[in-house]
């Protein structure tokens, strides 16, 4: 028998394709850090600027990490200030082109400054009508069920006996005793 020699195969167009690699994992996100330093400076939260961009917090904190070694949270301080500093700016400017809110806000800020407006009272009292209104106050609130025997037994405890209760006690045996 003869010996075969080993046939080689032409390539084809089948097995001429490289297989196409894909990328591992999510795509990478870019992020306009110049958004980013706006919204941080008109106070904006780090959740709100994350919406904004259309991702999530979590990826925003990421993304500073990555690109200024510190966390979120530390970035928003930093670039905060310069908004805070911007509208400071801005207020003073306003107070002295002569905006009068602006300056009364700025008075009680950092002057301290305030509406409030100190009043004495100077109110006169008559001694007879203080004591005729006290007297009518009293008979108002005493309940009208003491007999002058439960009366006369709270004067001889206490030794005192409001002035006009014990009229009011008489009167009010006198209706028991007609009712």
């Amino acid at each position: 028998m003869p010996i075969k020699k080993p046939t080689v195969k032409k390539p084809t167009k089948k097995n001429t394709k490289k297989p196409v690699k894909r990328p591992v994992g999510r795509p990478k996100i870019d992020i306009d850090m110049n958004l980013v330093d706006s919204l941080c400076k008109i106070q904006c939260t780090g959740v709100e600027i994350a919406a904004i961009l259309g991702i999530a917090y979590d990826s925003l904190n990421n993304k500073i990490n990555e690109y200024f070694a510190m966390n979120f949270s530390e970035y928003i301080k930093e670039k905060a200030n310069g908004g805070r500093a911007s509208l400071r700016r801005m207020q003073w400017k306003a107070a002295e082109e002569g905006n009068c809110t602006m300056q009364i806000w700025l008075g009680k800020n950092y002057l301290g400054q305030s509406d409030k407006v100190e009043t004495e009272n100077h109110t006169v009292v008559d001694a007879d009508g203080f004591e005729k209104a006290l007297s009518e106050s009293a008979k108002a609130i005493w309940p009208i069920h003491y007999t002058q025997k439960q009366l006369n037994k709270v004067s001889q405890n206490t030794g005192e006996t409001p002035e006009g209760i014990g009229d009011i006690a008489q009167n009010d045996n006198k209706n028991e005793e007609n009712g």
